[in-house]
């Protein structure tokens, strides 16, 4: 009898054992899932607030951008005087030296075209200049191959905006014939939007 006793006492005991390793690995689980959940809800959260803060940056540097250029243009309205001297290609050369712009178009009262000067080959001289040299050669090769990487892991990241600077010494020569040589190199692979602060020029 007292071994029948005994057999189930250690029956009862195992069971027991059982039921409790049981009882603690469900809810060990279940604390473990939660904690999962709450991670995963809070990561996501964070992703959500890190995209609305990174494209409300974006935004307001594009609008920051769009509002610097209108107002040189409405600086430039301001000042300048469309005089018979100031039409003279001499006079508006100067003026968009003194303004730092790369040209200017000057309309009559019904928005007919009636002078202009850009730079246009004056400063595509600078940039062969620049770009014709062996270290900056060397330089955007290794920029090119950074700012590939770079996208590549963008792309797969899902990410949709990115800034990328360039500056010097004056910012009119060497970054604006780098910043140009990006643009072409990736203007119909992205959509791509460029602005030179220093020159006042800008194009999407």
């Amino acid at each position: 009898m007292r071994n029948k006793a005994d057999k189930r006492l250690w029956t009862l005991s195992i069971v027991g054992c059982v039921i409790v390793v049981l009882t603690v690995l469900f809810v060990s689980i279940k604390v473990e899932t939660n904690n999962v959940k709450n991670r995963i809800h809070s990561t996501i959260e964070y992703i959500k607030d890190q995209y609305s803060m990174y494209n409300s940056f974006n935004d307001a540097v594009e609008a920051k951008s769009l509002v610097r250029m209108v107002e040189k243009v409405q600086q430039t309205a301001r000042n300048f005087k469309a005089d018979d001297q100031a039409l003279e290609k001499e006079h508006l050369k100067q003026y968009a030296g003194e303004q730092k712009l790369t040209g200017i178009i000057v309309l009559n009262d019904k928005d007919q075209q009636i002078a202009q000067y850009h730079m246009g080959s004056r400063f595509q001289k600078v940039m062969d200049y620049v770009m014709e040299k062996e270290e900056t050669q060397q330089f955007i090769k290794y920029l090119k191959d950074y700012l590939d990487y770079v996208f590549k892991c963008y792309d797969e990241q899902n990410k949709s905006h990115m800034i990328v600077s360039i500056g010097c010494t004056g910012g009119q020569h060497r970054s604006v014939s780098i910043c140009n040589w990006l643009f072409d190199q990736y203007k119909d692979q992205y959509q791509c939007f460029k602005s030179h602060r220093d020159i006042g020029d800008e194009e999407a």
